[in-house]
């Protein structure tokens, strides 16, 4: 990787533009727990500067030391954020955010280019890879920061309206779309891995006659009941 972090004033913003980074770890610090990233870095000091810069945030950060081993490390775990160097050897920064697209259950994974090239055509490869942001190194620590911070809420957003679209509003269970999307994503691993995969439909009986009863309050709760319970014991 060439270049590094530094906390002076970078080429790629104006003084005015250059957030505080006092202020940007104090709003930071109140997602700490929520969010574990990931640094991807050939270079050792860079990696051990990026890592505390984030523990001073209070973000939990794993590390990798080129695109293979990152690419491994987001198959096992659903990280919220990566930070992903361009250049590094046996797989590059783009490549390796291709493929991670690419993962099932990843498309969604948030990635940020670290690159010294601030040329467009090397900053179309990377949103075309399916990065989200990228920032010019020497990376200004603020900078990096206020980009994370960005990234983060648009995760939290995103989470949030995606679980209104697969939950259902009464009874907080899952809902059809989530099933549909789920059922996919089982299939296409069995089909990958060659494994089965099992399917339970379950009914109430007379459960019109109790929501009737109860009302539909009463309903919703029996449903959310039941689930638990049917959930505990296939567990």
């Amino acid at each position: 990787m060439n270049g590094s972090y530094r906390k002076e004033r970078s080429t790629n913003t104006t003084a005015s533009e250059t957030p505080d980074t006092a202020q940007l770890i104090e709003k930071l610090q109140a997602c700490a727990g929520r969010f574990r990233l990931l640094v991807v870095d050939d270079e050792d000091i860079n990696r051990e500067v990026a890592i505390e810069l984030l523990k001073s945030a209070g973000l939990q950060a794993d590390t990798a030391v080129d695109g293979i081993e990152a690419l491994e490390k987001v198959k096992a775990t659903d990280y919220a954020l990566v930070l992903m160097d361009m250049q590094m050897p046996r797989l590059d920064g783009v490549e390796a955010a291709r493929q991670i697209c690419a993962l099932p259950g990843r498309p969604r994974t948030r990635i940020i280019a670290m690159t010294a090239n601030a040329f467009s055509e090397d900053r179309a490869r990377c949103l075309a890879a399916g990065m989200v942001d990228f920032i010019t190194k020497p990376v200004n620590e603020a900078l990096l920061l206020a980009r994370v911070r960005t990234q983060l809420r648009l995760k939290s957003m995103s989470d949030e309206l995606r679980s209104m679209a697969t939950t259902d509003g009464l009874t907080g269970l899952a809902n059809r779309r989530h099933f549909d999307e789920l059922m996919r994503r089982e299939w296409q691993r069995c089909a990958r891995t060659g494994s089965s995969i099992a399917l339970l439909m379950a009914d109430i009986d007379h459960f019109k006659r109790y929501n009737d009863s109860y009302g539909h309050p009463g309903g919703d709760a029996c449903l959310r009941s039941e689930e638990r319970r049917v959930g505990k014991e296939c567990l």
